[in-house]
């Protein structure tokens, strides 16, 4: 894994792909253009892979590795 990015920060970018995702899916549910269970397996992904860097970032801030 790249340290170009600290965790915070691809913890933030996670977090603000997953609300974009949000918006966007359930338009396209709304539009049927995309299944539900298609949309909430996508959510659920990205859901685990934010809270994953939440905690590495968490770590890191308590271990005073802060930027």
């Amino acid at each position: 894994m790249s340290d170009r990015y600290t965790a915070r920060q691809k913890q933030q970018a996670l977090a603000r792909e997953l609300g974009f995702r949000r918006r966007v899916y359930a338009t396209r549910v709304a539009a049927g253009s995309m299944k539900e269970v298609e949309a909430a397996f996508q959510i659920g992904i990205f859901e685990e892979m934010e809270a994953e860097f939440r905690q590495r970032a968490d770590a890191e801030d308590r271990a005073g590795r802060l930027l």
